[in-house]
């Protein structure tokens, strides 16, 4: 039955954290440029809406196999903001980040460029902190909302059935 609430719990999650990244910038196009689908209608080389539009289900996909990893691989969370949890997917996401621009940099032979590279991978990094938190954080609390009710009426059922 577990699987199930991880399913549910990244689900919620990958919903959480993409639309915590995805809304403020459809906002922020909207205010600079005065409307939001003017770069989705023109040839410029501002066309922030369509990127939007069509990044949106991919980043729900990665986000929801991210977060069934991460729901999966650690431990059953025992509060809603687990410290635990975040600091080691935090750490985790960034070893990985961090493996993927030397990976990208050796591939392409680059690596005295290597410093530049790092100081923007730390800066979209920090960025992505916050949408990645607000997921997990309601991730586990969507978790224990579906632990609370359904195992309330498991037991609700165990006593009803003793009684017979």
């Amino acid at each position: 039955m577990r699987s199930w609430y991880v399913f549910v719990a990244s689900a919620f999650a990958s919903l959480a954290a993409v639309l915590s990244l995805v809304v403020p910038f459809c906002l922020f196009l909207y205010f600079y440029q005065g409307d939001l689908f003017i770069s989705a209608s023109e040839r410029t080389s501002s066309r922030g809406m369509e990127v939007v539009l069509y990044l949106t289900p991919f980043l729900l996909l990665v986000g929801f196999f991210s977060y069934t990893v991460i729901f999966k691989v650690f431990k059953v969370p025992q509060k809603i903001i687990e410290t635990t949890q975040i600091i080691k997917s935090i750490t985790l996401i960034f070893i990985m980040m961090l493996s993927f621009l030397f990976l990208v940099l050796c591939l392409d032979g680059a690596l005295s460029s290597f410093i530049e590279a790092l100081s923007y991978l730390i800066l979209v990094y920090l960025l992505l902190l916050l949408p990645f938190c607000i997921g997990l954080v309601l991730g586990n609390a969507v978790y224990f909302i579906l632990c609370r009710k359904f195992n309330a009426q498991n037991m609700f059922r165990k006593q009803v059935h003793h009684w017979v």
